[in-house]
């Protein structure tokens, strides 16, 4: 029988923010996962964190794609927000924006591309707009399910609005830079913000960036971002493991001075009496 108990760790939040949470609409997956981030960042008190997917899926049992989408969620209706830093919770919760009710019409998201000129305009492109994956089937209004068709258009659209949301940024870094071909896969488009934003490639060494990015070799840009986290998180264990060392350092030579101390104390007394017996 489980037997949680506060003494055994718990995270702290405002009753403010648990009633607000208590009434917004949020789907299952989704709270799911924003459940892990309060956890990790709150309970740890943090204000971000990076959490990898298997950290995600191990704590909600969630598959990565399931994971991935409702991330998308969570960030498109302001719940969370994904940096350099990590991932981190908006508390300020007259930002949320309501999730629609089941069997309401949600085609259009008029914040959608708001949104993702947000999470773009940074130099770190986060995992959660590298693949949005494919939308949920959108109902009808009348309990029955729009045609294929229908969700093909609505996928379409949105692949389409990250396109155009990444080659705005490129024309801003590069303005010279006027069309990209469309033979330039949006992967490529991510995989190459992604690498000046991280310094690999120096921007001012470019002359031509859709030449650059033809010869570029296809990457998992998810790897990549997996393999940064867990390098900050090698990193952030190093510090650790130094600190606790110098600590221990100078704990030992403390105690050397102090064991020194009485030493010296114990020769003088020894020197004292002797001195005394002489006399």
């Amino acid at each position: 029988m489980a037997s949680p108990q506060k003494e055994n760790g718990y995270t702290a939040i405002a009753n403010e923010i648990i009633e607000a949470l208590a009434r917004t609409r949020i789907p299952g997956e989704a709270r799911q996962v924003l459940d892990v981030v309060i956890r990790l960042t709150y309970g740890w008190n943090r204000k971000y964190r990076q959490i990898t997917y298997p950290e995600f899926t191990t704590r909600t049992k969630l598959n990565k794609g399931n994971v991935r989408r409702s991330l998308v969620k969570l960030i498109r209706h302001c719940l969370i927000e994904r940096c350099e830093q990590g991932y981190c919770f908006q508390k300020d919760y007259e930002k949320w924006l309501p999730f629609p009710r089941k069997g309401v019409v949600n085609s259009d998201y008029p914040v959608v591309k708001d949104d993702y000129q947000r999470v773009v305009n940074t130099d770190y492109p986060p995992e959660s707009i590298m693949t949005t994956g494919a939308p949920g089937k959108p109902s009808n209004g009348n309990g029955s399910r729009e045609p294929k068709d229908s969700i093909k258009d609505s996928l379409k659209k949105t692949l389409s609005l990250e396109r155009e949301v990444l080659e705005k940024k490129l024309r801003k870094l590069f303005p010279s830079c006027i069309s990209i071909p469309k033979g330039i896969s949006t992967e490529k488009l991510w995989l190459f913000l992604y690498k000046i934003g991280r310094g690999e490639i120096q921007k001012d060494s470019i002359r031509s960036p859709v030449s650059y990015m033809k010869g570029m070799l296809d990457e998992d840009i998810q790897a990549l971002l997996d393999q940064e986290t867990a390098a900050k998180q090698q990193k952030a264990d190093d510090e650790k493991r130094r600190q606790k060392e110098k600590e221990e350092q100078h704990r030992l030579r403390e105690e050397n001075q102090e064991e020194m101390k009485g030493l010296i104390s114990s020769f003088v007394a020894e020197l004292e009496g002797q001195s005394a017996v002489g006399v």
